[in-house]
């Protein structure tokens, strides 16, 4: 791990032996106690050998600090271990050094963590290492009483200029979306338009060998109207939402989805014939078929022709020479199982075929069972129609599937795993399992949020921050000194998002059906299985920075990362040389994931994963749906959660954030990915249901 402390001689492994045995002798460790000249302390534990002396001592950076902030981050301790005899000396602050910190308030001896909040006090430090036997040292402190400033809002609710938070422009953001950076777009190409307006192409299809109903029920309710209620209906009319009424809410009016579905379209072959199910080539030559058939070009696999036929340029909303988006929802004889998940499930893709202004191309798709739309999830609802099965079973409409893979159309990647053994994001989102809102970094790709930064103008504050899923304010904390926030969404950072139970998270919040009916051994294997139930303060940490290739004049690569391109471009070139355009290199899946700082390595850093308010990730190993949902995930008070006191999800994680708490989650400790130093610790003290108040301190360390 690197740090950015003096460098120091580190002990050998040999001389750690030796240690291991001085320490075994029977020579007892000494005290030496006593401190230096502020704003450095130290202190000594000595045992000495005939060959050697080991001294264990501590210098803080900070002797004072202000109430609110911890021990470690705040004082920013430097632990050695020195051998006087060989002169040698190791840096072993870090936990993984078996180094431990107890910290005792003096007038009180109440008992703290190394990275727990500090109320005002004189304290002492009780620092123990472990190298073969323990050595001791203390160190004096002093927490003052520290009033923060109250961050105040201007008129449009936006945080004051110099209150130690910036309001970014939305405008701003809305020239660095999935659009304006088409390599950190999931299929790097322009796809689904997410501002504005998008018109879908949505084309029911059948086989020749299996084909929709005539009509879904008694009252003569076909499938085109029952589509036409899951993709464009009004949200009154839905049992949760349709595609455009989620949307319409999920980017607060920025994006109007509107379209037309077609007559049913009946491919020239049976869906049994295919005998490689994990083999989707197929559906490829079939939608370039089904979009000619729609437009009036041709007959289908029954001969007929379509009743309805379109213009394509009806399709192309934002004039970029591509059909906004083809969708497809298909009836079919097979089975879902895991060998045709391939063929006959729901995924999107694209032609990749190029522009054309006067006849806009097949560009972005999606392929979705007709049976994952309509299902027996809402079927108590007294609104939308009513679908009866072939067993006389009633079913209703359910978009999340649509709504997902339309998440996809317009650029958004998988937020799960497809290892399987890991839930990075923590399963809370439309695009990791389905459920529920889209996260800011979503969000801000498409051009929907712009984020509050801390920026650095302030060192002590307090800041309310409202209802993310109602308002879209959110707020992003990145080093304001090593390397501030590069202006993009393809960054790294803390994403703090004060999620509530209302809007598109209203109906997940009881718990999705799909996930919190599964159980296993007599308990709900999915936790809660849907959103969260309560209020609460989510946290992530996004790595999304970008990777590009320099070239200088004559063409020779100069270097390739991150570290020549700390913000995120289209490619460009100038009489030096020339860079390519920023290209993904994270994700949630580690074995697709890479390192910018080392591009040979194969590191799993994810693009977006979930901060625990306990430090220690529940979303590890291949039992991590079984935290799906639980208000241990955000952050949150307690005192908040008391009427729900009987249920046995009762509480958050915890109410405050500091390096040192969050150790285990990070690859590198108390550092960023990118090797830098995040300075900033924050706890809540305030909680409604619509609001949550921030006090956030800037630390050494």
């Amino acid at each position: 791990m690197q740090n950015n402390r003096k460098p120091l001689y580190l002990l050998s492994a040999a001389l750690l032996m030796s240690l291991a045995s001085c320490g075994g002798g029977n020579t007892p460790a000494s005290k030496d106690s006593g401190s230096g000249s502020q704003p450095s302390t130290s202190n000594t534990s000595t045992s000495s050998s005939k060959s050697s002396t080991i001294t264990l001592s501590v210098t803080l950076e900070n002797s004072t600090i202000p109430s609110g902030s911890n021990f470690f981050s705040g004082c920013k301790p430097s632990v050695i271990l020195a051998d006087s005899s060989t002169g040698e000396e190791e840096e072993v602050f870090d936990y993984t050094k078996k180094t431990t910190y107890t910290i005792v308030r003096e007038d009180d001896e109440k008992e703290f963590g190394a990275g727990d909040p500090l109320p005002a006090g004189n304290y002492v430090a009780k620092i123990r290492h472990n190298a073969g036997k323990n050595y001791r040292t203390e160190v004096n402190f002093t927490v003052t009483e520290a009033t923060p400033v109250t961050v105040g809002f201007d008129e449009d609710g936006n945080p004051l200029a110099g209150s130690g938070v910036t309001a970014i422009p939305l405008s701003d953001i809305q020239t660095k979306t999935y659009k304006d950076y088409l390599g950190m777009e999931t299929f790097g190409i322009h796809g689904t338009p997410t501002l504005d307006k998008a018109n879908l192409l949505v084309i029911p299809v059948q086989f020749t060998n299996i084909s929709f109903p005539e009509t879904v029920n008694q009252k003569g309710d076909t499938v085109k109207e029952v589509l036409q209620e899951a993709f464009f209906g009004e949200s009154e009319d839905t049992p949760w939402e349709s595609l455009h009424s989620y949307y319409e809410k999920a980017s607060f009016g920025a994006l109007n989805i509107g379209g037309t579905v077609t007559d049913i379209f009946t491919a020239n072959f049976a869906d049994t014939s295919i005998t490689d199910k994990n083999d989707s080539s197929w559906v490829h030559t079939l939608i370039g078929d089904a979009v000619k058939w729609a437009e009036g070009k041709g007959t289908d696999g029954s001969g007929r022709t379509c009743e309805h036929p379109i213009s394509r340029k009806d399709f192309d909303a934002d004039k970029d020479g591509r059909l906004d988006g083809i969708e497809l929802v298909y009836i079919t004889s097979v089975a879902v199982d895991n060998d045709n998940a391939s063929a006959f499930w729901n995924y999107t893709s694209d032609t990749k075929s190029a522009a054309n202004l006067d006849n806009p191309c097949v560009s972005r798709w999606f392929w979705s069972r007709w049976d994952f739309l309509c299902n027996a999830y809402y079927n108590n609802s007294e609104e939308g129609i009513t679908v009866v099965g072939a067993d006389g079973s009633e079913k209703k409409v359910d978009a999340h599937t649509i709504i997902h893979e339309t998440g996809h159309m317009m650029g958004a990647p998988d937020y799960y795993s497809y290892d399987h053994n890991e839930g990075p994001a923590g399963c809370v989102d439309m695009m990791d399992q389905n459920v529920g809102d889209h996260n800011a970094l979503t969000k801000m790709s498409y051009g929907w949020v712009a984020p509050w930064v801390v920026d650095g103008s302030k060192d002590n504050f307090e800041i309310t921050l409202p209802s993310y899923t109602e308002t879209g304010k959110f707020l992003l904390i990145r080093n304001t000194d090593d390397r501030p926030w590069n202006g993009t969404p393809y960054d790294e950072y803390l994403m703090l998002e004060y999620y509530t139970p209302t809007g598109v998270n209203e109906e997940d919040s009881d718990g999705y059906p799909e996930w919190s009916g599964v159980t296993a051994t007599g308990s709900n294997a999915y936790g809660h299985g849907g959103t969260y139930r309560k209020p609460g303060l989510q946290v992530f940490h996004v790595d999304e920075r970008a990777s590009s290739i320099r070239k200088d004049a004559a063409g020779n690569v100069i270097a390739d990362g991150y570290t020549n391109t700390p913000r995120p471009n289209n490619g460009y070139s100038d009489a030096n040389g020339s860079e390519t355009a920023a290209q993904k290199v994270h994700d949630n899946t580690p074995s697709r994931s890479g390192d910018l700082l080392d591009p040979t390595s194969k590191q799993p850093n994810a693009e977006l994963a979930i901060v625990t308010p306990s430090g220690i990730s529940s979303f590890t190993g291949s039992s991590y749906h079984t935290s799906f949902g639980l208000m241990a995930n955000v952050f949150g008070l307690d005192s908040y959660f008391m009427e729900d006191a009987d249920d046995a999800d009762k509480h958050y994680g915890g109410s405050f954030y500091s390096n040192y708490k969050m150790k285990d989650l990070y690859k590198k400790n108390y550092y960023f990915n990118d090797n830098s130093v995040f300075h900033w610790t924050f706890e809540i003290t305030a909680q409604t249901d619509d609001s949550i108040t921030l006090h956030i301190i800037k630390t050494a360390f």
